[in-house]
């Protein structure tokens, strides 16, 4: 859904298809359905971006505050570099945010893309 219904908002825009959640209450194993209107073709290009948003995972970890650097690259052009051969969107806390050390990796894209990342 998005904060704020942004990502339904974000397909509803781009694709040009009506999209509706069923209810909550009714969801089944976790699934809810979803009901989508419009032609065919539009409604095909939600589905996909649906589905792409749905197979996202998340992985955090941490590495040490000092080998942080190894990591970001010369002006972040490490972290771009894993973006692009990945596809994976990669976010590194801040020194100010290290615990015990470590600064908090987030990867967030495909399983293929962060395992490659």
């Amino acid at each position: 859904i998005g904060k704020g219904g942004s990502k339904i908002q974000e397909i509803r825009s781009s694709a040009g298809v009506d999209v509706n959640l069923g209810d909550r209450d009714s969801a089944v194993d976790g699934m809810m359905k979803v009901y989508l209107w419009g032609d065919k073709e539009v409604c095909d290009k939600a589905k996909k971006t649906i589905m792409e948003l749905i197979s996202e995972q998340t992985e955090v970890f941490e590495i040490p505050k000092e080998r942080i650097g190894q990591v970001i690259g010369q002006g972040g052009s490490k972290v771009e570099d894993i973006k692009r051969k990945t596809g994976v969107r990669v976010h590194v806390g801040s020194s100010k945010s290290a615990v015990d050390g470590m600064i908090r990796v987030t990867l967030r894209g495909n399983k293929e893309g962060c395992d490659k990342a």
